[in-house]
């Protein structure tokens, strides 16, 4: 009976060591200012691989907050908060980029400009 419950105890506690090292994901909430078309506060956003991110969208101006790897593109009024949530699968360092709507004409367009802001995941 002794033979029997030493591997169940020893694969018991491989498997409370690795729960312990092990973190669960959390969600990060950032709030993203945008005063014609610049980011006010921090321009760096930190997150852990499999966070649930989310951002809450403030512009004094109409636009578009687009991130390309993550394929996000979130449309923003200047008269309401936007919010967008996502879970953060793929470590690396991320451009937030901003587009601004760009009248030509009667319609409008998208503008390109630089990188608003980085989003780094972290490995867990």
């Amino acid at each position: 009976m002794r033979g029997r419950s030493f591997p169940s105890l020893l694969i018991g506690g491989l498997i409370i060591l690795v729960a312990s090292f092990t973190q669960a994901a959390q969600e990060k909430v950032f709030m993203i200012e945008l005063l014609d078309g610049k980011m006010l506060g921090p321009k760096t956003m930190q997150v852990k691989r499999y966070d649930t991110v989310r951002w809450k969208v403030k512009s004094n101006e109409a636009g578009e907050l687009h991130m390309h790897a993550y394929h996000i593109e979130i449309p923003v009024s200047s008269s309401k908060v936007s919010e967008y949530s996502f879970k953060a699968q793929a470590s690396g360092r991320f451009q937030l980029e901003w587009h601004p709507a760009v009248k030509s004409g009667s319609s409008y367009r998208a503008a390109h400009q630089e990188p608003l802001a980085l989003l780094e995941v972290y490995p867990q």
